[in-house]
């Protein structure tokens, strides 16, 4: 990976947006302002079948209990041995009992009445997950080009905006780790429903409750799991997402310079509170800024449909700041063949 890391920007109103010019500011954005609603720092669903991190769950599993030195079982013998439920379930042996089971829903089937709870119990896990890291952390996010025809389609407003470019060398980015995201949807975190049973990141869980409320809640007073949930929410995406080759900067919102816009408020349960500690607010703004330094600032790559008035104000602005002067000033055009292509300010 590159020694410069990228951001785009798009306009501030009609203009190309260039405040950090004088401040410094960038957004770190919360999960639940990200740009992907759907799958963004949420788990991946399973519904009657299982998860990769289940697979490997199982596999750790039979590593501890192996007797036949060097036998490496098939995924069908993890899912029997180690995955699939022990005894059926009430509902199993007696489907006719569904009736009883929801006044409200009807179901055709023992499946139907799985699918209606699966997809309660990912609603209920992803919004809490998505609302409780949005009042803990934003996410700062980078690209490792300048010249992406798509990303300044869509994020630097098809040419107007400009392109900030960071030294990854420097001292911000030792205080605050640039780690790139992976488009293998294996790598996703996973919630695995399974004829009841409940499965986050591999790890079961006895029902909502038991994972995420309650003095013995598995999911917040069990550690191990964190590294991977970190990994899976913040750091894996959709393979649609792929063209951004995305770097980020996870950033605690208590460090945040600037807070701005609306109130945001989730009430979050008592018992994440107290595992997560001080560094948790159930309040907080919209609109969360990190100053970076002026140093850390390498170069500028102006739009290909900025105007040569807005490029001269970029570069009266760098030449006329001493804290600027190191900045590389670049512009772009789009060639013959559709090519974004830059060269050097003169």
């Amino acid at each position: 990976m590159g020694k410069i890391l990228y951001k785009y920007l798009g306009l501030d109103g009609r203009n190309p947006r260039t405040t950090f010019l004088n401040d410094g500011l960038f957004r770190i954005t919360q999960p639940r302002f990200l740009n992907d609603k759907h799958s963004e720092s949420r788990l991946k669903p399973y519904f009657n079948e299982f998860s990769p991190a289940d697979l490997d769950w199982a596999r750790r599993q039979h590593a501890k209990f192996q007797v036949l030195a060097g036998y490496v079982p098939s995924d069908e013998d993890l899912i029997r041995f180690h995955l699939e439920p022990m005894s059926k379930r009430y509902i199993d042996a007696f489907p006719h009992m569904l009736s009883m089971l929801d006044e409200q829903v009807n179901f055709d089937s023992v499946d139907d009445y799985d699918y209606h709870e699966h997809e309660k119990l990912v609603e209920k896990v992803n919004d809490l997950l998505v609302n409780t890291l949005s009042c803990f952390i934003g996410v700062l996010s980078l690209t490792a080009e300048d010249s992406n025809r798509e990303m300044w389609g869509r994020y630097g407003a098809e040419g107007r905006g400009i392109v900030v470019g960071f030294d990854r060398d420097s001292d911000f980015f030792k205080q605050y780790p640039a780690k790139p995201v992976s488009y293998d949807p294996t790598e996703r975190g996973s919630i695995t429903y399974y004829k009841g049973t409940i499965r986050v990141l591999g790890y079961p869980a006895k029902d909502f409750s038991s994972l995420f409320g309650g003095p013995t809640g598995s999911f917040f007073k069990d550690y191990r799991p964190f590294e991977t949930l970190f990994k899976g929410l913040f750091l894996a995406k959709e393979e649609y997402w792929s063209y951004e080759e995305e770097t980020r900067l996870v950033i605690p919102l208590f460090e945040s310079d600037v807070q701005s816009g609306d109130d945001i408020d989730f009430e979050i349960p008592k018992e994440i509170l107290e595992q997560a500690g001080a560094g948790l607010a159930q309040h907080h703004k919209e609109v969360c800024l990190k100053k970076i330094p002026f140093e850390t600032i390498q170069s500028l790559t102006l739009g290909y449909e900025m105007t040569q008035a807005e490029k001269q104000a970029v570069k009266d602005k760098v030449e006329s700041t001493v804290a600027l002067r190191h900045i590389e000033l670049f512009e772009t055009k789009v060639d013959i063949y559709g090519q974004i292509k830059k060269s050097p300010v003169n």
